[in-house]
This record gives C-alpha cells, sequence and structure tokens, in this order.
C-alpha cells in the first residue's frame, strides 16, 4: 500500500479506457481506482472485499455480463440494484457515484428514477468533484472510519486480512458482543501472523493450519522477550486460547 492510498474504489465502465486520466488523478488525491468494463466482475470483487472498497464509479450505459452485449442504461439499474443488496448485508451505504460522457442523461425524466435521488457527474468535467465527493461520503461509513483510525498505518495487508481485521475492530468499536464469527475471524488473522512471523525469522515452529497453540507457545519463550515483549506473549497466548476455543464451537462459543 502506498502510503497516501486512504481510499479504495471500484469503477465499472466498458469505456474506462477512454478517460483513463481519472485513475493517475485520483492517486495524487489518495484514492486508489481499481476499474473493470463488466459489471458482474465489479459487483464479485466488491462482494468479496465488502470492507476494502469505499465506493463504486458506475457508468449509466454499461456492459454486464459479456463484451458481446449492448452497453445500456439497463445494466446500470441491475448493476446499482446488486450494490445495494449488498448494502443492505453490510449494514451499512455504499456510495455510489454516476459518472458518464453523456450529458444529455440529466435531463431525462425516466433516468432520475434510476438515480434515486444521486448526482450525476460528467466526465472530463466533474473529475475534481467526484473525487472530493468520494472523500466526503468515504469518512461516513464506519468500516471507512475504522480502516483509517487503526490499520492505514500497519502497511499492505491481503485483502481477505484487512477484511476480518475490519470486521474485528467494527465489532470492538460498536462493542458487539453477539457475534460468534469473531472467533474465525480472529483465527483467519493469527494463522496469517504466524505465517508471516516464520518467514521473517522470529518464529521456528512453521505454522502448518493446525499447529497455533505450538506457534505462540514457541512465542513466549523467555529468550524471545527482547524481541516480544512479555505483555504481548500474554495477549498473544490468551487471544490463541480464546479464539481456538471460539471457532471450535466449544466453551467460549457457547459463552458468547
Amino acid at each position: 500500500m502506498e502510503s497516501n492510498i486512504t481510499y479504495h474504489v471500484i469503477w465499472i465502465d466498458d469505456k474506462y479506457k477512454e478517460y483513463f486520466g481519472l485513475i493517475p488523478h485520483a492517486k495524487t488525491e489518495g484514492i486508489a481506482i481499481r476499474p473493470f468494463d463488466l459489471g458482474i466482475d465489479g459487483i464479485e470483487e466488491l462482494r468479496t472485499n465488502l470492507t476494502k472498497y469505499d465506493a463504486i464509479i458506475l457508468d449509466i450505459k454499461c456492459l454486464y455480463r459479456s463484451h458481446h452485449e449492448t452497453d445500456s442504461s439497463a445494466n446500470f439499474y441491475l448493476i446499482h440494484k446488486e450494490i445495494l443488496r449488498l448494502a443492505i448485508k453490510t449494514g451499512e451505504e455504499i456510495p455510489c457515484f454516476v459518472y458518464s460522457g453523456q450529458p444529455d442523461y440529466t435531463s431525462n425524466a425516466e433516468f432520475e428514477n434510476y438515480l434515486n435521488g444521486e448526482k450525476l457527474y460528467i466526465k472530463g468535467q466533474d473529475d475534481k468533484k467526484l473525487l472530493a465527493d468520494i472523500k466526503v461520503a468515504a469518512d461516513k461509513r464506519l468500516s471507512t472510519q475504522i480502516r483509517h483510525k487503526y490499520l492505514d498505518s500497519v502497511g499492505k495487508l491481503p485483502d481477505n486480512i484487512l477484511s476480518e481485521m475490519t470486521d474485528i475492530l467494527t465489532y470492538v468499536e460498536n462493542n458487539i458482543t453477539n457475534k460468534p464469527d469473531v472467533f474465525n475471524k480472529m483465527r483467519a488473522v493469527l494463522d496469517w501472523l504466524m505465517v508471516q512471523l516464520n518467514e521473517y525469522g522470529l518464529l521456528a515452529v512453521k505454522h502448518n493450519g493446525a499447529n497455533l497453540n505450538a506457534c505462540s507457545v514457541y512465542l513466549g519463550r523467555k529468550e524471545l522477550s527482547e524481541y516480544v515483549p512479555a505483555h504481548i506473549q500474554r495477549s498473544m497466548h490468551s487471544c490463541v486460547e480464546i479464539c481456538n476455543n471460539g471457532s471450535h464451537r466449544i466453551d467460549i462459543f457457547n459463552v458468547v
């Protein structure tokens, strides 16, 4: 992750290459835009990494399933409905920004219903305003706030670990105590962490997916306290004990 990138956006537009200047412009504003020419691919990326992305840029006339189909506003409507479904799943709005090279749509009464009150941005004219509004909308989202508060300073994390960490921290931030899936999320993060520590050379025990406790015991060795402070050793051991118990649906899972 580049140090100035703090927002992540999906752009669905089969003609994005014609307006590719938006991407480097956004980068200077701390926004990483990932373009997709098919709606189905952009939606799948969003579904896979719901907590990574802060907003969607969507063209009015776009392709959905195939490069052989005709681009149409009906596809926009279909994609927009999928975005709304995913927003319901996450419990928070996924800002959608309508970006078009066809300003005639601004006076189209039928399309006004598609927009559902969202503003239309004209390609090449409203780029600066678009990027500024993306930041404003994203900053209102809890998952974005969590990432900025806790995770941006960590450096590059795999998308799945970023997602798990964001969910865990969201539970903590909101004092959510009735989500037993937190244990599987903790386990996924700890598994990844043990692999990293082994590759770094600090953990001599190679994590094999089933020896998380042995890895924790090794990190708790007294001679490692110079590298892993005692309070971290104790916290790590407790965390492993809790998530192992919880992820296997025994005592701690039942308490939750």
